[in-house]
C-alpha cells in the first residue's frame, strides 16, 4: 500500500517546530567548545603529518647517501677488475714473449 507524502505545510511545521524540540541544537558555548576540540584534533593531525614527512625525508636522504656509497664502491670494483684483467693479460704477454726468447 503506497504511502502518501506529508503535505508541505506539515513538513514545514515538523521541521520548524517539532524537530528542534526533540533534537535541540547545541548551545553556542557547547558549539564553540566542540569546534575548538575539532580544531585541536586537526592541529595534532597536521603536526603528526609534518613530523612523519620530516622522518620520511630524513630516511630518503639516508638512503640516497647509502646508494651513492654503493655506486662508488661498485665503480671502484669494476675499475679494479678491469685493471686486474689488464695486468693478467700483460703478464701472459710477457710470459709468452719470454718463452719465445728462450
Amino acid at each position: 500500500m503506497p504511502t502518501k507524502p506529508f503535505p508541505s505545510s506539515l513538513r514545514s511545521h515538523y521541521a520548524t517546530r517539532i524537530y528542534p524540540q526533540i533534537y535541540p541544537p547545541p548551545s553556542p558555548p557547547l558549539r564553540a567548545t566542540l569546534a575548538e576540540k575539532e580544531v585541536n584534533a586537526l592541529k595534532e593531525q597536521l603536526t603528526t603529518a609534518k613530523n612523519q614527512t620530516k622522518l620520511d625525508s630524513g630516511e630518503q636522504q639516508l638512503l640516497s647517501n647509502k646508494m651513492a656509497d654503493c655506486e662508488q664502491q661498485t665503480l671502484e670494483l669494476i675499475s679494479r677488475n678491469n685493471f686486474e684483467g689488464e695486468l693478467a693479460s700483460k703478464d701472459k704477454e710477457v710470459i709468452k714473449k719470454s718463452s719465445l726468447l728462450l
